[in-house]
This record gives C-alpha cells, sequence and structure tokens, in this order.
C-alpha cells in the first residue's frame, strides 16, 4: 500500500471529478468508496472504447494502490510496476462472463455522520442548538454475490417523550443479492427513490443545512418504506429501480404526505406501491432522471406521484433543478386532489477561499415553491435560500444559511438563519 495523505487524497478525488469520473455525491463519500466508483466508471468507459488520459489513469492507480486495503471484495491490484496504465479495468468486475472468486475477501464497514445545527428565528421565539441527525451505518459484502446496508439514525438526540421529541429509527436495512451482471435483487426497509431529492437527502449529501422546501411534503425525504425491486445498472450510464413497497395512508393533509407515511408492520393496512425510477448520464456534466410512484389508500382511492430532475456539474459549478406532482384520487373529501412543488439551485465555487488544500468552498442560491392544497389560502410557500458550503477538512464541513420563506397561510415572510456542522466518518 502507498502512503497517502488527507490533503493528497482531496486533491486527487477532485481531480478525477473534474475529469467526469465522479458525481458530486460520490465525491463526497469515504475516500475508498469514491475511489471505487471512479474506478468502476473508468472501466466502463475504457469497455466502450473511450480513452482515459494518462494523467488521469495515474492518479487513479496511485488511488487504487494506496486504498486497496480498504476495498474489501475487489481484486487488490499488483504492487509497483507490475501495474501498467493501459492495463486498467481489465481484471475489474463487469468484464467477460460472470464470475467471483469464491476466496476473495469479503467484510462489513461502519461509517456514520453528526449533524450539528444552530437554528434562529425571530419569528418561532429566538435561536436554538439542536442535534437533528447521529446516523450509523454498516455496509459491505457478506458472500460474493450478497451485500446490506443498514442505518440506525437517532433524531434530536433520540429521547422520545412529547411531540416534539426525537427517536431512534432504523432508516434503512437493505439486502442486494447479484442476480447477474448488471442486475440486483433488493429486499428489506428501502429508500424509496422518488425524485432525486429522495435519494440524496442525508445532510452531508446536501449542500445547504437545510433540504428544499420539497421535503416539507412533496417528496418526505427520508422516504423509507418495506419492500423489494429489482435494480440494473446495464452500464455507467444507465440506473433503473423498480420497487414493490407498503403504500400510503390516507392521511393527505393540506402540509404534504409526510403525515400518510404508515408505520411498519401495521397489519390493518394492505395496500401496496410501486415506483420507478430511471437515472441517465448522456455526458461526463449532465445527469437527468424521473420517478414514478403509485398507491392505494387504506381507506380507498389512489396517488400518481411524477417527479423529474437535471443536474450539471462541471469544475466545481453546479446546477441542480427538480419537480414534482401528485394526483390524489380519493372519496374523502377532506383531502386535497392535487400538490406539487419546485426547486432551482446554482452553487459557485471559490477556490481563492479554501481553508485547507483539497477543499472547495461554495456560495450556493436556492428557489423553491410548493403547493399541497387545493384551498387557495392554504398550503402555497416559495422560499428564497442564500448560502455558503465551507468544507474545513475532508471529513468536516460547516454550513450557512439565511431563508426567507413566504406563507399563503401567515400574514408576513419568516426569516430564518441556520448554521450546520456535518461530520463523516
Amino acid at each position: 500500500m502507498l502512503e497517502r495523505s488527507t490533503e493528497w487524497t482531496a486533491q486527487a478525488l477532485g481531480y478525477l471529478a473534474e475529469n467526469g469520473l465522479l458525481t458530486h455525491e460520490e465525491l463526497i463519500r469515504p475516500p475508498s468508496q469514491a475511489v471505487m466508483a471512479a474506478l468502476k466508471r473508468a472501466s466502463s468507459r475504457m469497455e466502450q472504447g473511450e480513452q482515459i488520459p494518462a494523467p488521469v489513469q495515474a492518479v487513479l492507480f496511485h488511488l487504487l494502490l494506496s486504498y486497496a486495503d480498504e476495498m474489501e471484495g475487489m481484486p487488490r491490484p499488483p504492487s509497483g510496476d507490475e501495474l501498467e496504465p493501459d492495463q486498467m479495468g481489465r481484471s475489474m468486475p463487469g468484464h467477460g462472463t460472470f464470475e467471483h472468486d469464491e476466496e476473495e475477501e469479503h467484510g462489513l464497514e461502519w461509517k456514520g455522520f453528526i449533524d450539528y445545527r444552530f437554528n434562529s428565528n425571530k419569528d418561532e421565539g429566538g435561536s436554538t442548538f439542536s442535534l437533528p441527525h447521529v446516523s450509523l451505518e454498516i455496509e459491505g459484502q457478506v458472500t460474493p454475490l450478497d451485500d446490506i446496508c443498514v442505518e440506525i439514525e437517532w433524531e434530536e438526540g433520540g429521547i422520545e417523550g412529547g411531540e416534539d421529541g426525537g427517536a431512534v429509527e432504523i432508516e434503512r436495512a437493505r439486502i442486494d443479492h447479484q442476480l447477474t451482471e448488471g442486475l440486483k435483487l433488493r429486499a428489506g426497509a428501502l429508500i424509496i427513490p422518488v425524485g432525486h431529492l429522495g435519494m440524496h437527502h442525508e445532510p452531508y449529501e446536501i449542500t445547504g443545512a437545510s433540504q428544499p422546501i420539497m421535503a416539507e411534503g412533496i417528496i418526505p425525504a427520508a422516504w423509507s418504506e418495506l419492500g423489494v425491486g429489482l435494480v440494473s445498472e446495464p452500464n455507467d450510464k444507465v440506473r433503473i429501480i423498480a420497487l414493490l413497497s407498503q403504500g400510503l395512508e390516507d392521511s393527505i393533509s393540506d402540509e404534504g404526505l409526510r403525515e400518510a407515511l404508515p408505520s411498519w408492520g401495521e397489519e390493518e393496512f394492505s395496500g401496496k406501491a410501486t415506483t420507478l425510477n430511471l437515472q441517465l448520464e448522456p455526458s461526463r456534466e449532465l445527469t437527468v432522471g424521473g420517478s414514478w410512484y403509485q398507491t392505494s389508500f387504506s381507506q380507498g382511492g389512489r396517488l400518481d406521484h411524477l417527479s423529474a430532475y437535471l443536474q450539471w456539474e462541471r469544475h466545481g459549478y453546479r446546477i441542480l433543478a427538480e419537480f414534482a406532482r401528485a394526483s390524489i384520487s380519493a372519496d374523502n373529501p377532506d383531502l386535497p386532489s392535487w400538490m406539487w412543488g419546485w426547486y432551482l439551485q446554482g452553487e459557485l465555487p471559490l477556490p481563492s477561499l479554501a481553508w485547507r488544500q483539497g477543499t472547495l468552498p461554495k456560495l450556493f442560491a436556492r428557489l423553491g415553491r410548493v403547493d399541497t392544497s387545493s384551498d387557495p389560502s392554504l398550503g402555497r410557500k416559495r422560499r428564497l435560500t442564500l448560502g455558503l458550503n465551507f468544507p474545513l477538512d475532508q471529513n468536516l464541513t460547516l454550513k450557512l444559511e439565511a431563508q426567507r420563506t413566504w406563507d399563503q397561510s401567515l400574514p408576513s415572510p419568516q426569516n430564518r438563519l441556520l448554521a450546520s456542522l456535518v461530520m463523516i466518518f
């Protein structure tokens, strides 16, 4: 294993991202996972006849050698001069027939994050410190064909008591079984893949201290249900997820879908939901996707939920846009007949303000709107958010943001200041 440093690793991963081998979400993962993602993407592109520049290959090989001891379940590369640049990807998964070495090593990895927050809102009675999220996750291969991911999250300290008390929850407990190359069977407590926000909602995955306004009702992140389905990734440019899961209850309100999420194991509820998510990467900079979710209610009725998103990123600049709409048909007159929302976010890199080498501060702006009620006087909100994402090192990020929300049901706009310190480990 080669020597490595945090600063060099951050620079090297940033270089791979600039050359299209890592997405924004992959870049902020632990280094060993980011290296694995970059290696798979480079291997797939070479399979398709695309040339990887020699400097990019050199950086990727150095990272591979540096983190080979942490990349359980992958073939170890040769060391030193035995590894030539033109050998990249030839022995990696995804080439030739679908085969597994029964003697290859497997293992589980512990990781997690802490989200510590300060909230100042004079309209809601002052300022508070909070600990909204502490998460522990175990992930990895348990057999050559099976891997798991279990995440336990403590919300607001995890102390139950009262309406505003915390909770300890299993956010996901996923089992993946490799059926064929590029096709997995997935089962367990699953994140419902509705839109970009539904799949990338963790504090370390979003640029600001808060989620987009659509998370308050249209896409209630985190949205986790018991289910089973298939995940198909024929190449690094296409991903398809199809799930059958527990459906929603009919307790949809003017606040959105969050109250309709059922508790696991409710025997009196037998409604089921189907979800289809498609994501495409037509170029290195562009990702587009969409999802369709349909469920029947516990007391009759139906909800159809459609979403679409687009992400463009290059050299630290990023544009993210998402739209979602839910149509509701039910005999219950208290249910809204439809709801919709959108947000648009832009990010501007500030390399001159970098605290340490390999970090990239960003300014960002986000504008969003939701409408969750058929009544014009309820459920309509707009929010403008301006903020700074300031990494202190590869694992610790300070986020500052200012919000202004226009709520149709309130006489005047609401202003809020947020600060968040997010540590991943």
